[in-house]
């Protein structure tokens, strides 16, 4: 991964902005002073990106990542996806990817659905962004475009030496007759 890779600042803010307090879990972020220098229309190094999801999860742990990245997915969706004509979880993912393509100059790595079957698809990711939340991410826009329930397998990863995360995700076609139980 080059520095020459841009990130368009929403990425980052909206990482940023998914955190409870901001100012307290980041007090320790070593590029900490460049984070409140980010504007949501800026291009800045993918560095302070991957640096930042790292420094996160290293902190916190992977539960806290994956749902940080639900966070983030209803960032996304309320943001950028709701206003999109979007009938389905594999039409929200391709409007994930388009958007990656706007968000990162030169495009880096991509969201790519690889194997579609009734309630699940197979996405091949090889975009900069943190895997873990990415799994969170995907785990979220599957249950707001399919009928509500989603889990998300991450069954080949890059960091274990994979070439690309594959991430296999099951959702509902049907809404349940009675909602799940709380909890």
């Amino acid at each position: 991964m080059s520095d020459e890779v841009t990130f368009l600042g929403v990425t980052i803010n909206t990482v940023v902005r998914a955190l409870s307090d901001p100012d307290v879990l980041l007090e320790d972020f070593p590029r900490r002073a460049e984070l409140a220098q980010v504007k949501d229309d800026g291009y800045y190094p993918v560095s302070l990106y991957v640096e930042l999801t790292d420094f996160l999860e290293a902190g916190f742990g992977w539960g806290a990542m994956l749902r940080h990245g639900r966070a983030v997915g209803r960032t996304v969706i309320d943001v950028s996806l709701s206003n999109l004509p979007i009938t389905g979880v594999r039409e929200a993912i391709e409007a994930v990817q388009t958007a990656h393509t706007h968000f990162c100059r030169p495009v880096e790595g991509a969201f790519e659905v690889t194997r579609a079957e009734p309630g699940m698809l197979w996405v091949r990711y090889t975009a900069p962004y943190n895997c873990v939340l990415q799994e969170g991410l995907l785990m979220e826009v599957a249950a707001r475009y399919g009928a509500g329930r989603a889990l998300v397998a991450h069954e080949r990863c890059r960091r274990h030496g994979a070439e690309a995360c594959i991430f296999r995700i099951k959702y509902s076609l049907e809404r349940p007759s009675t909602p799940p139980p709380a909890g």
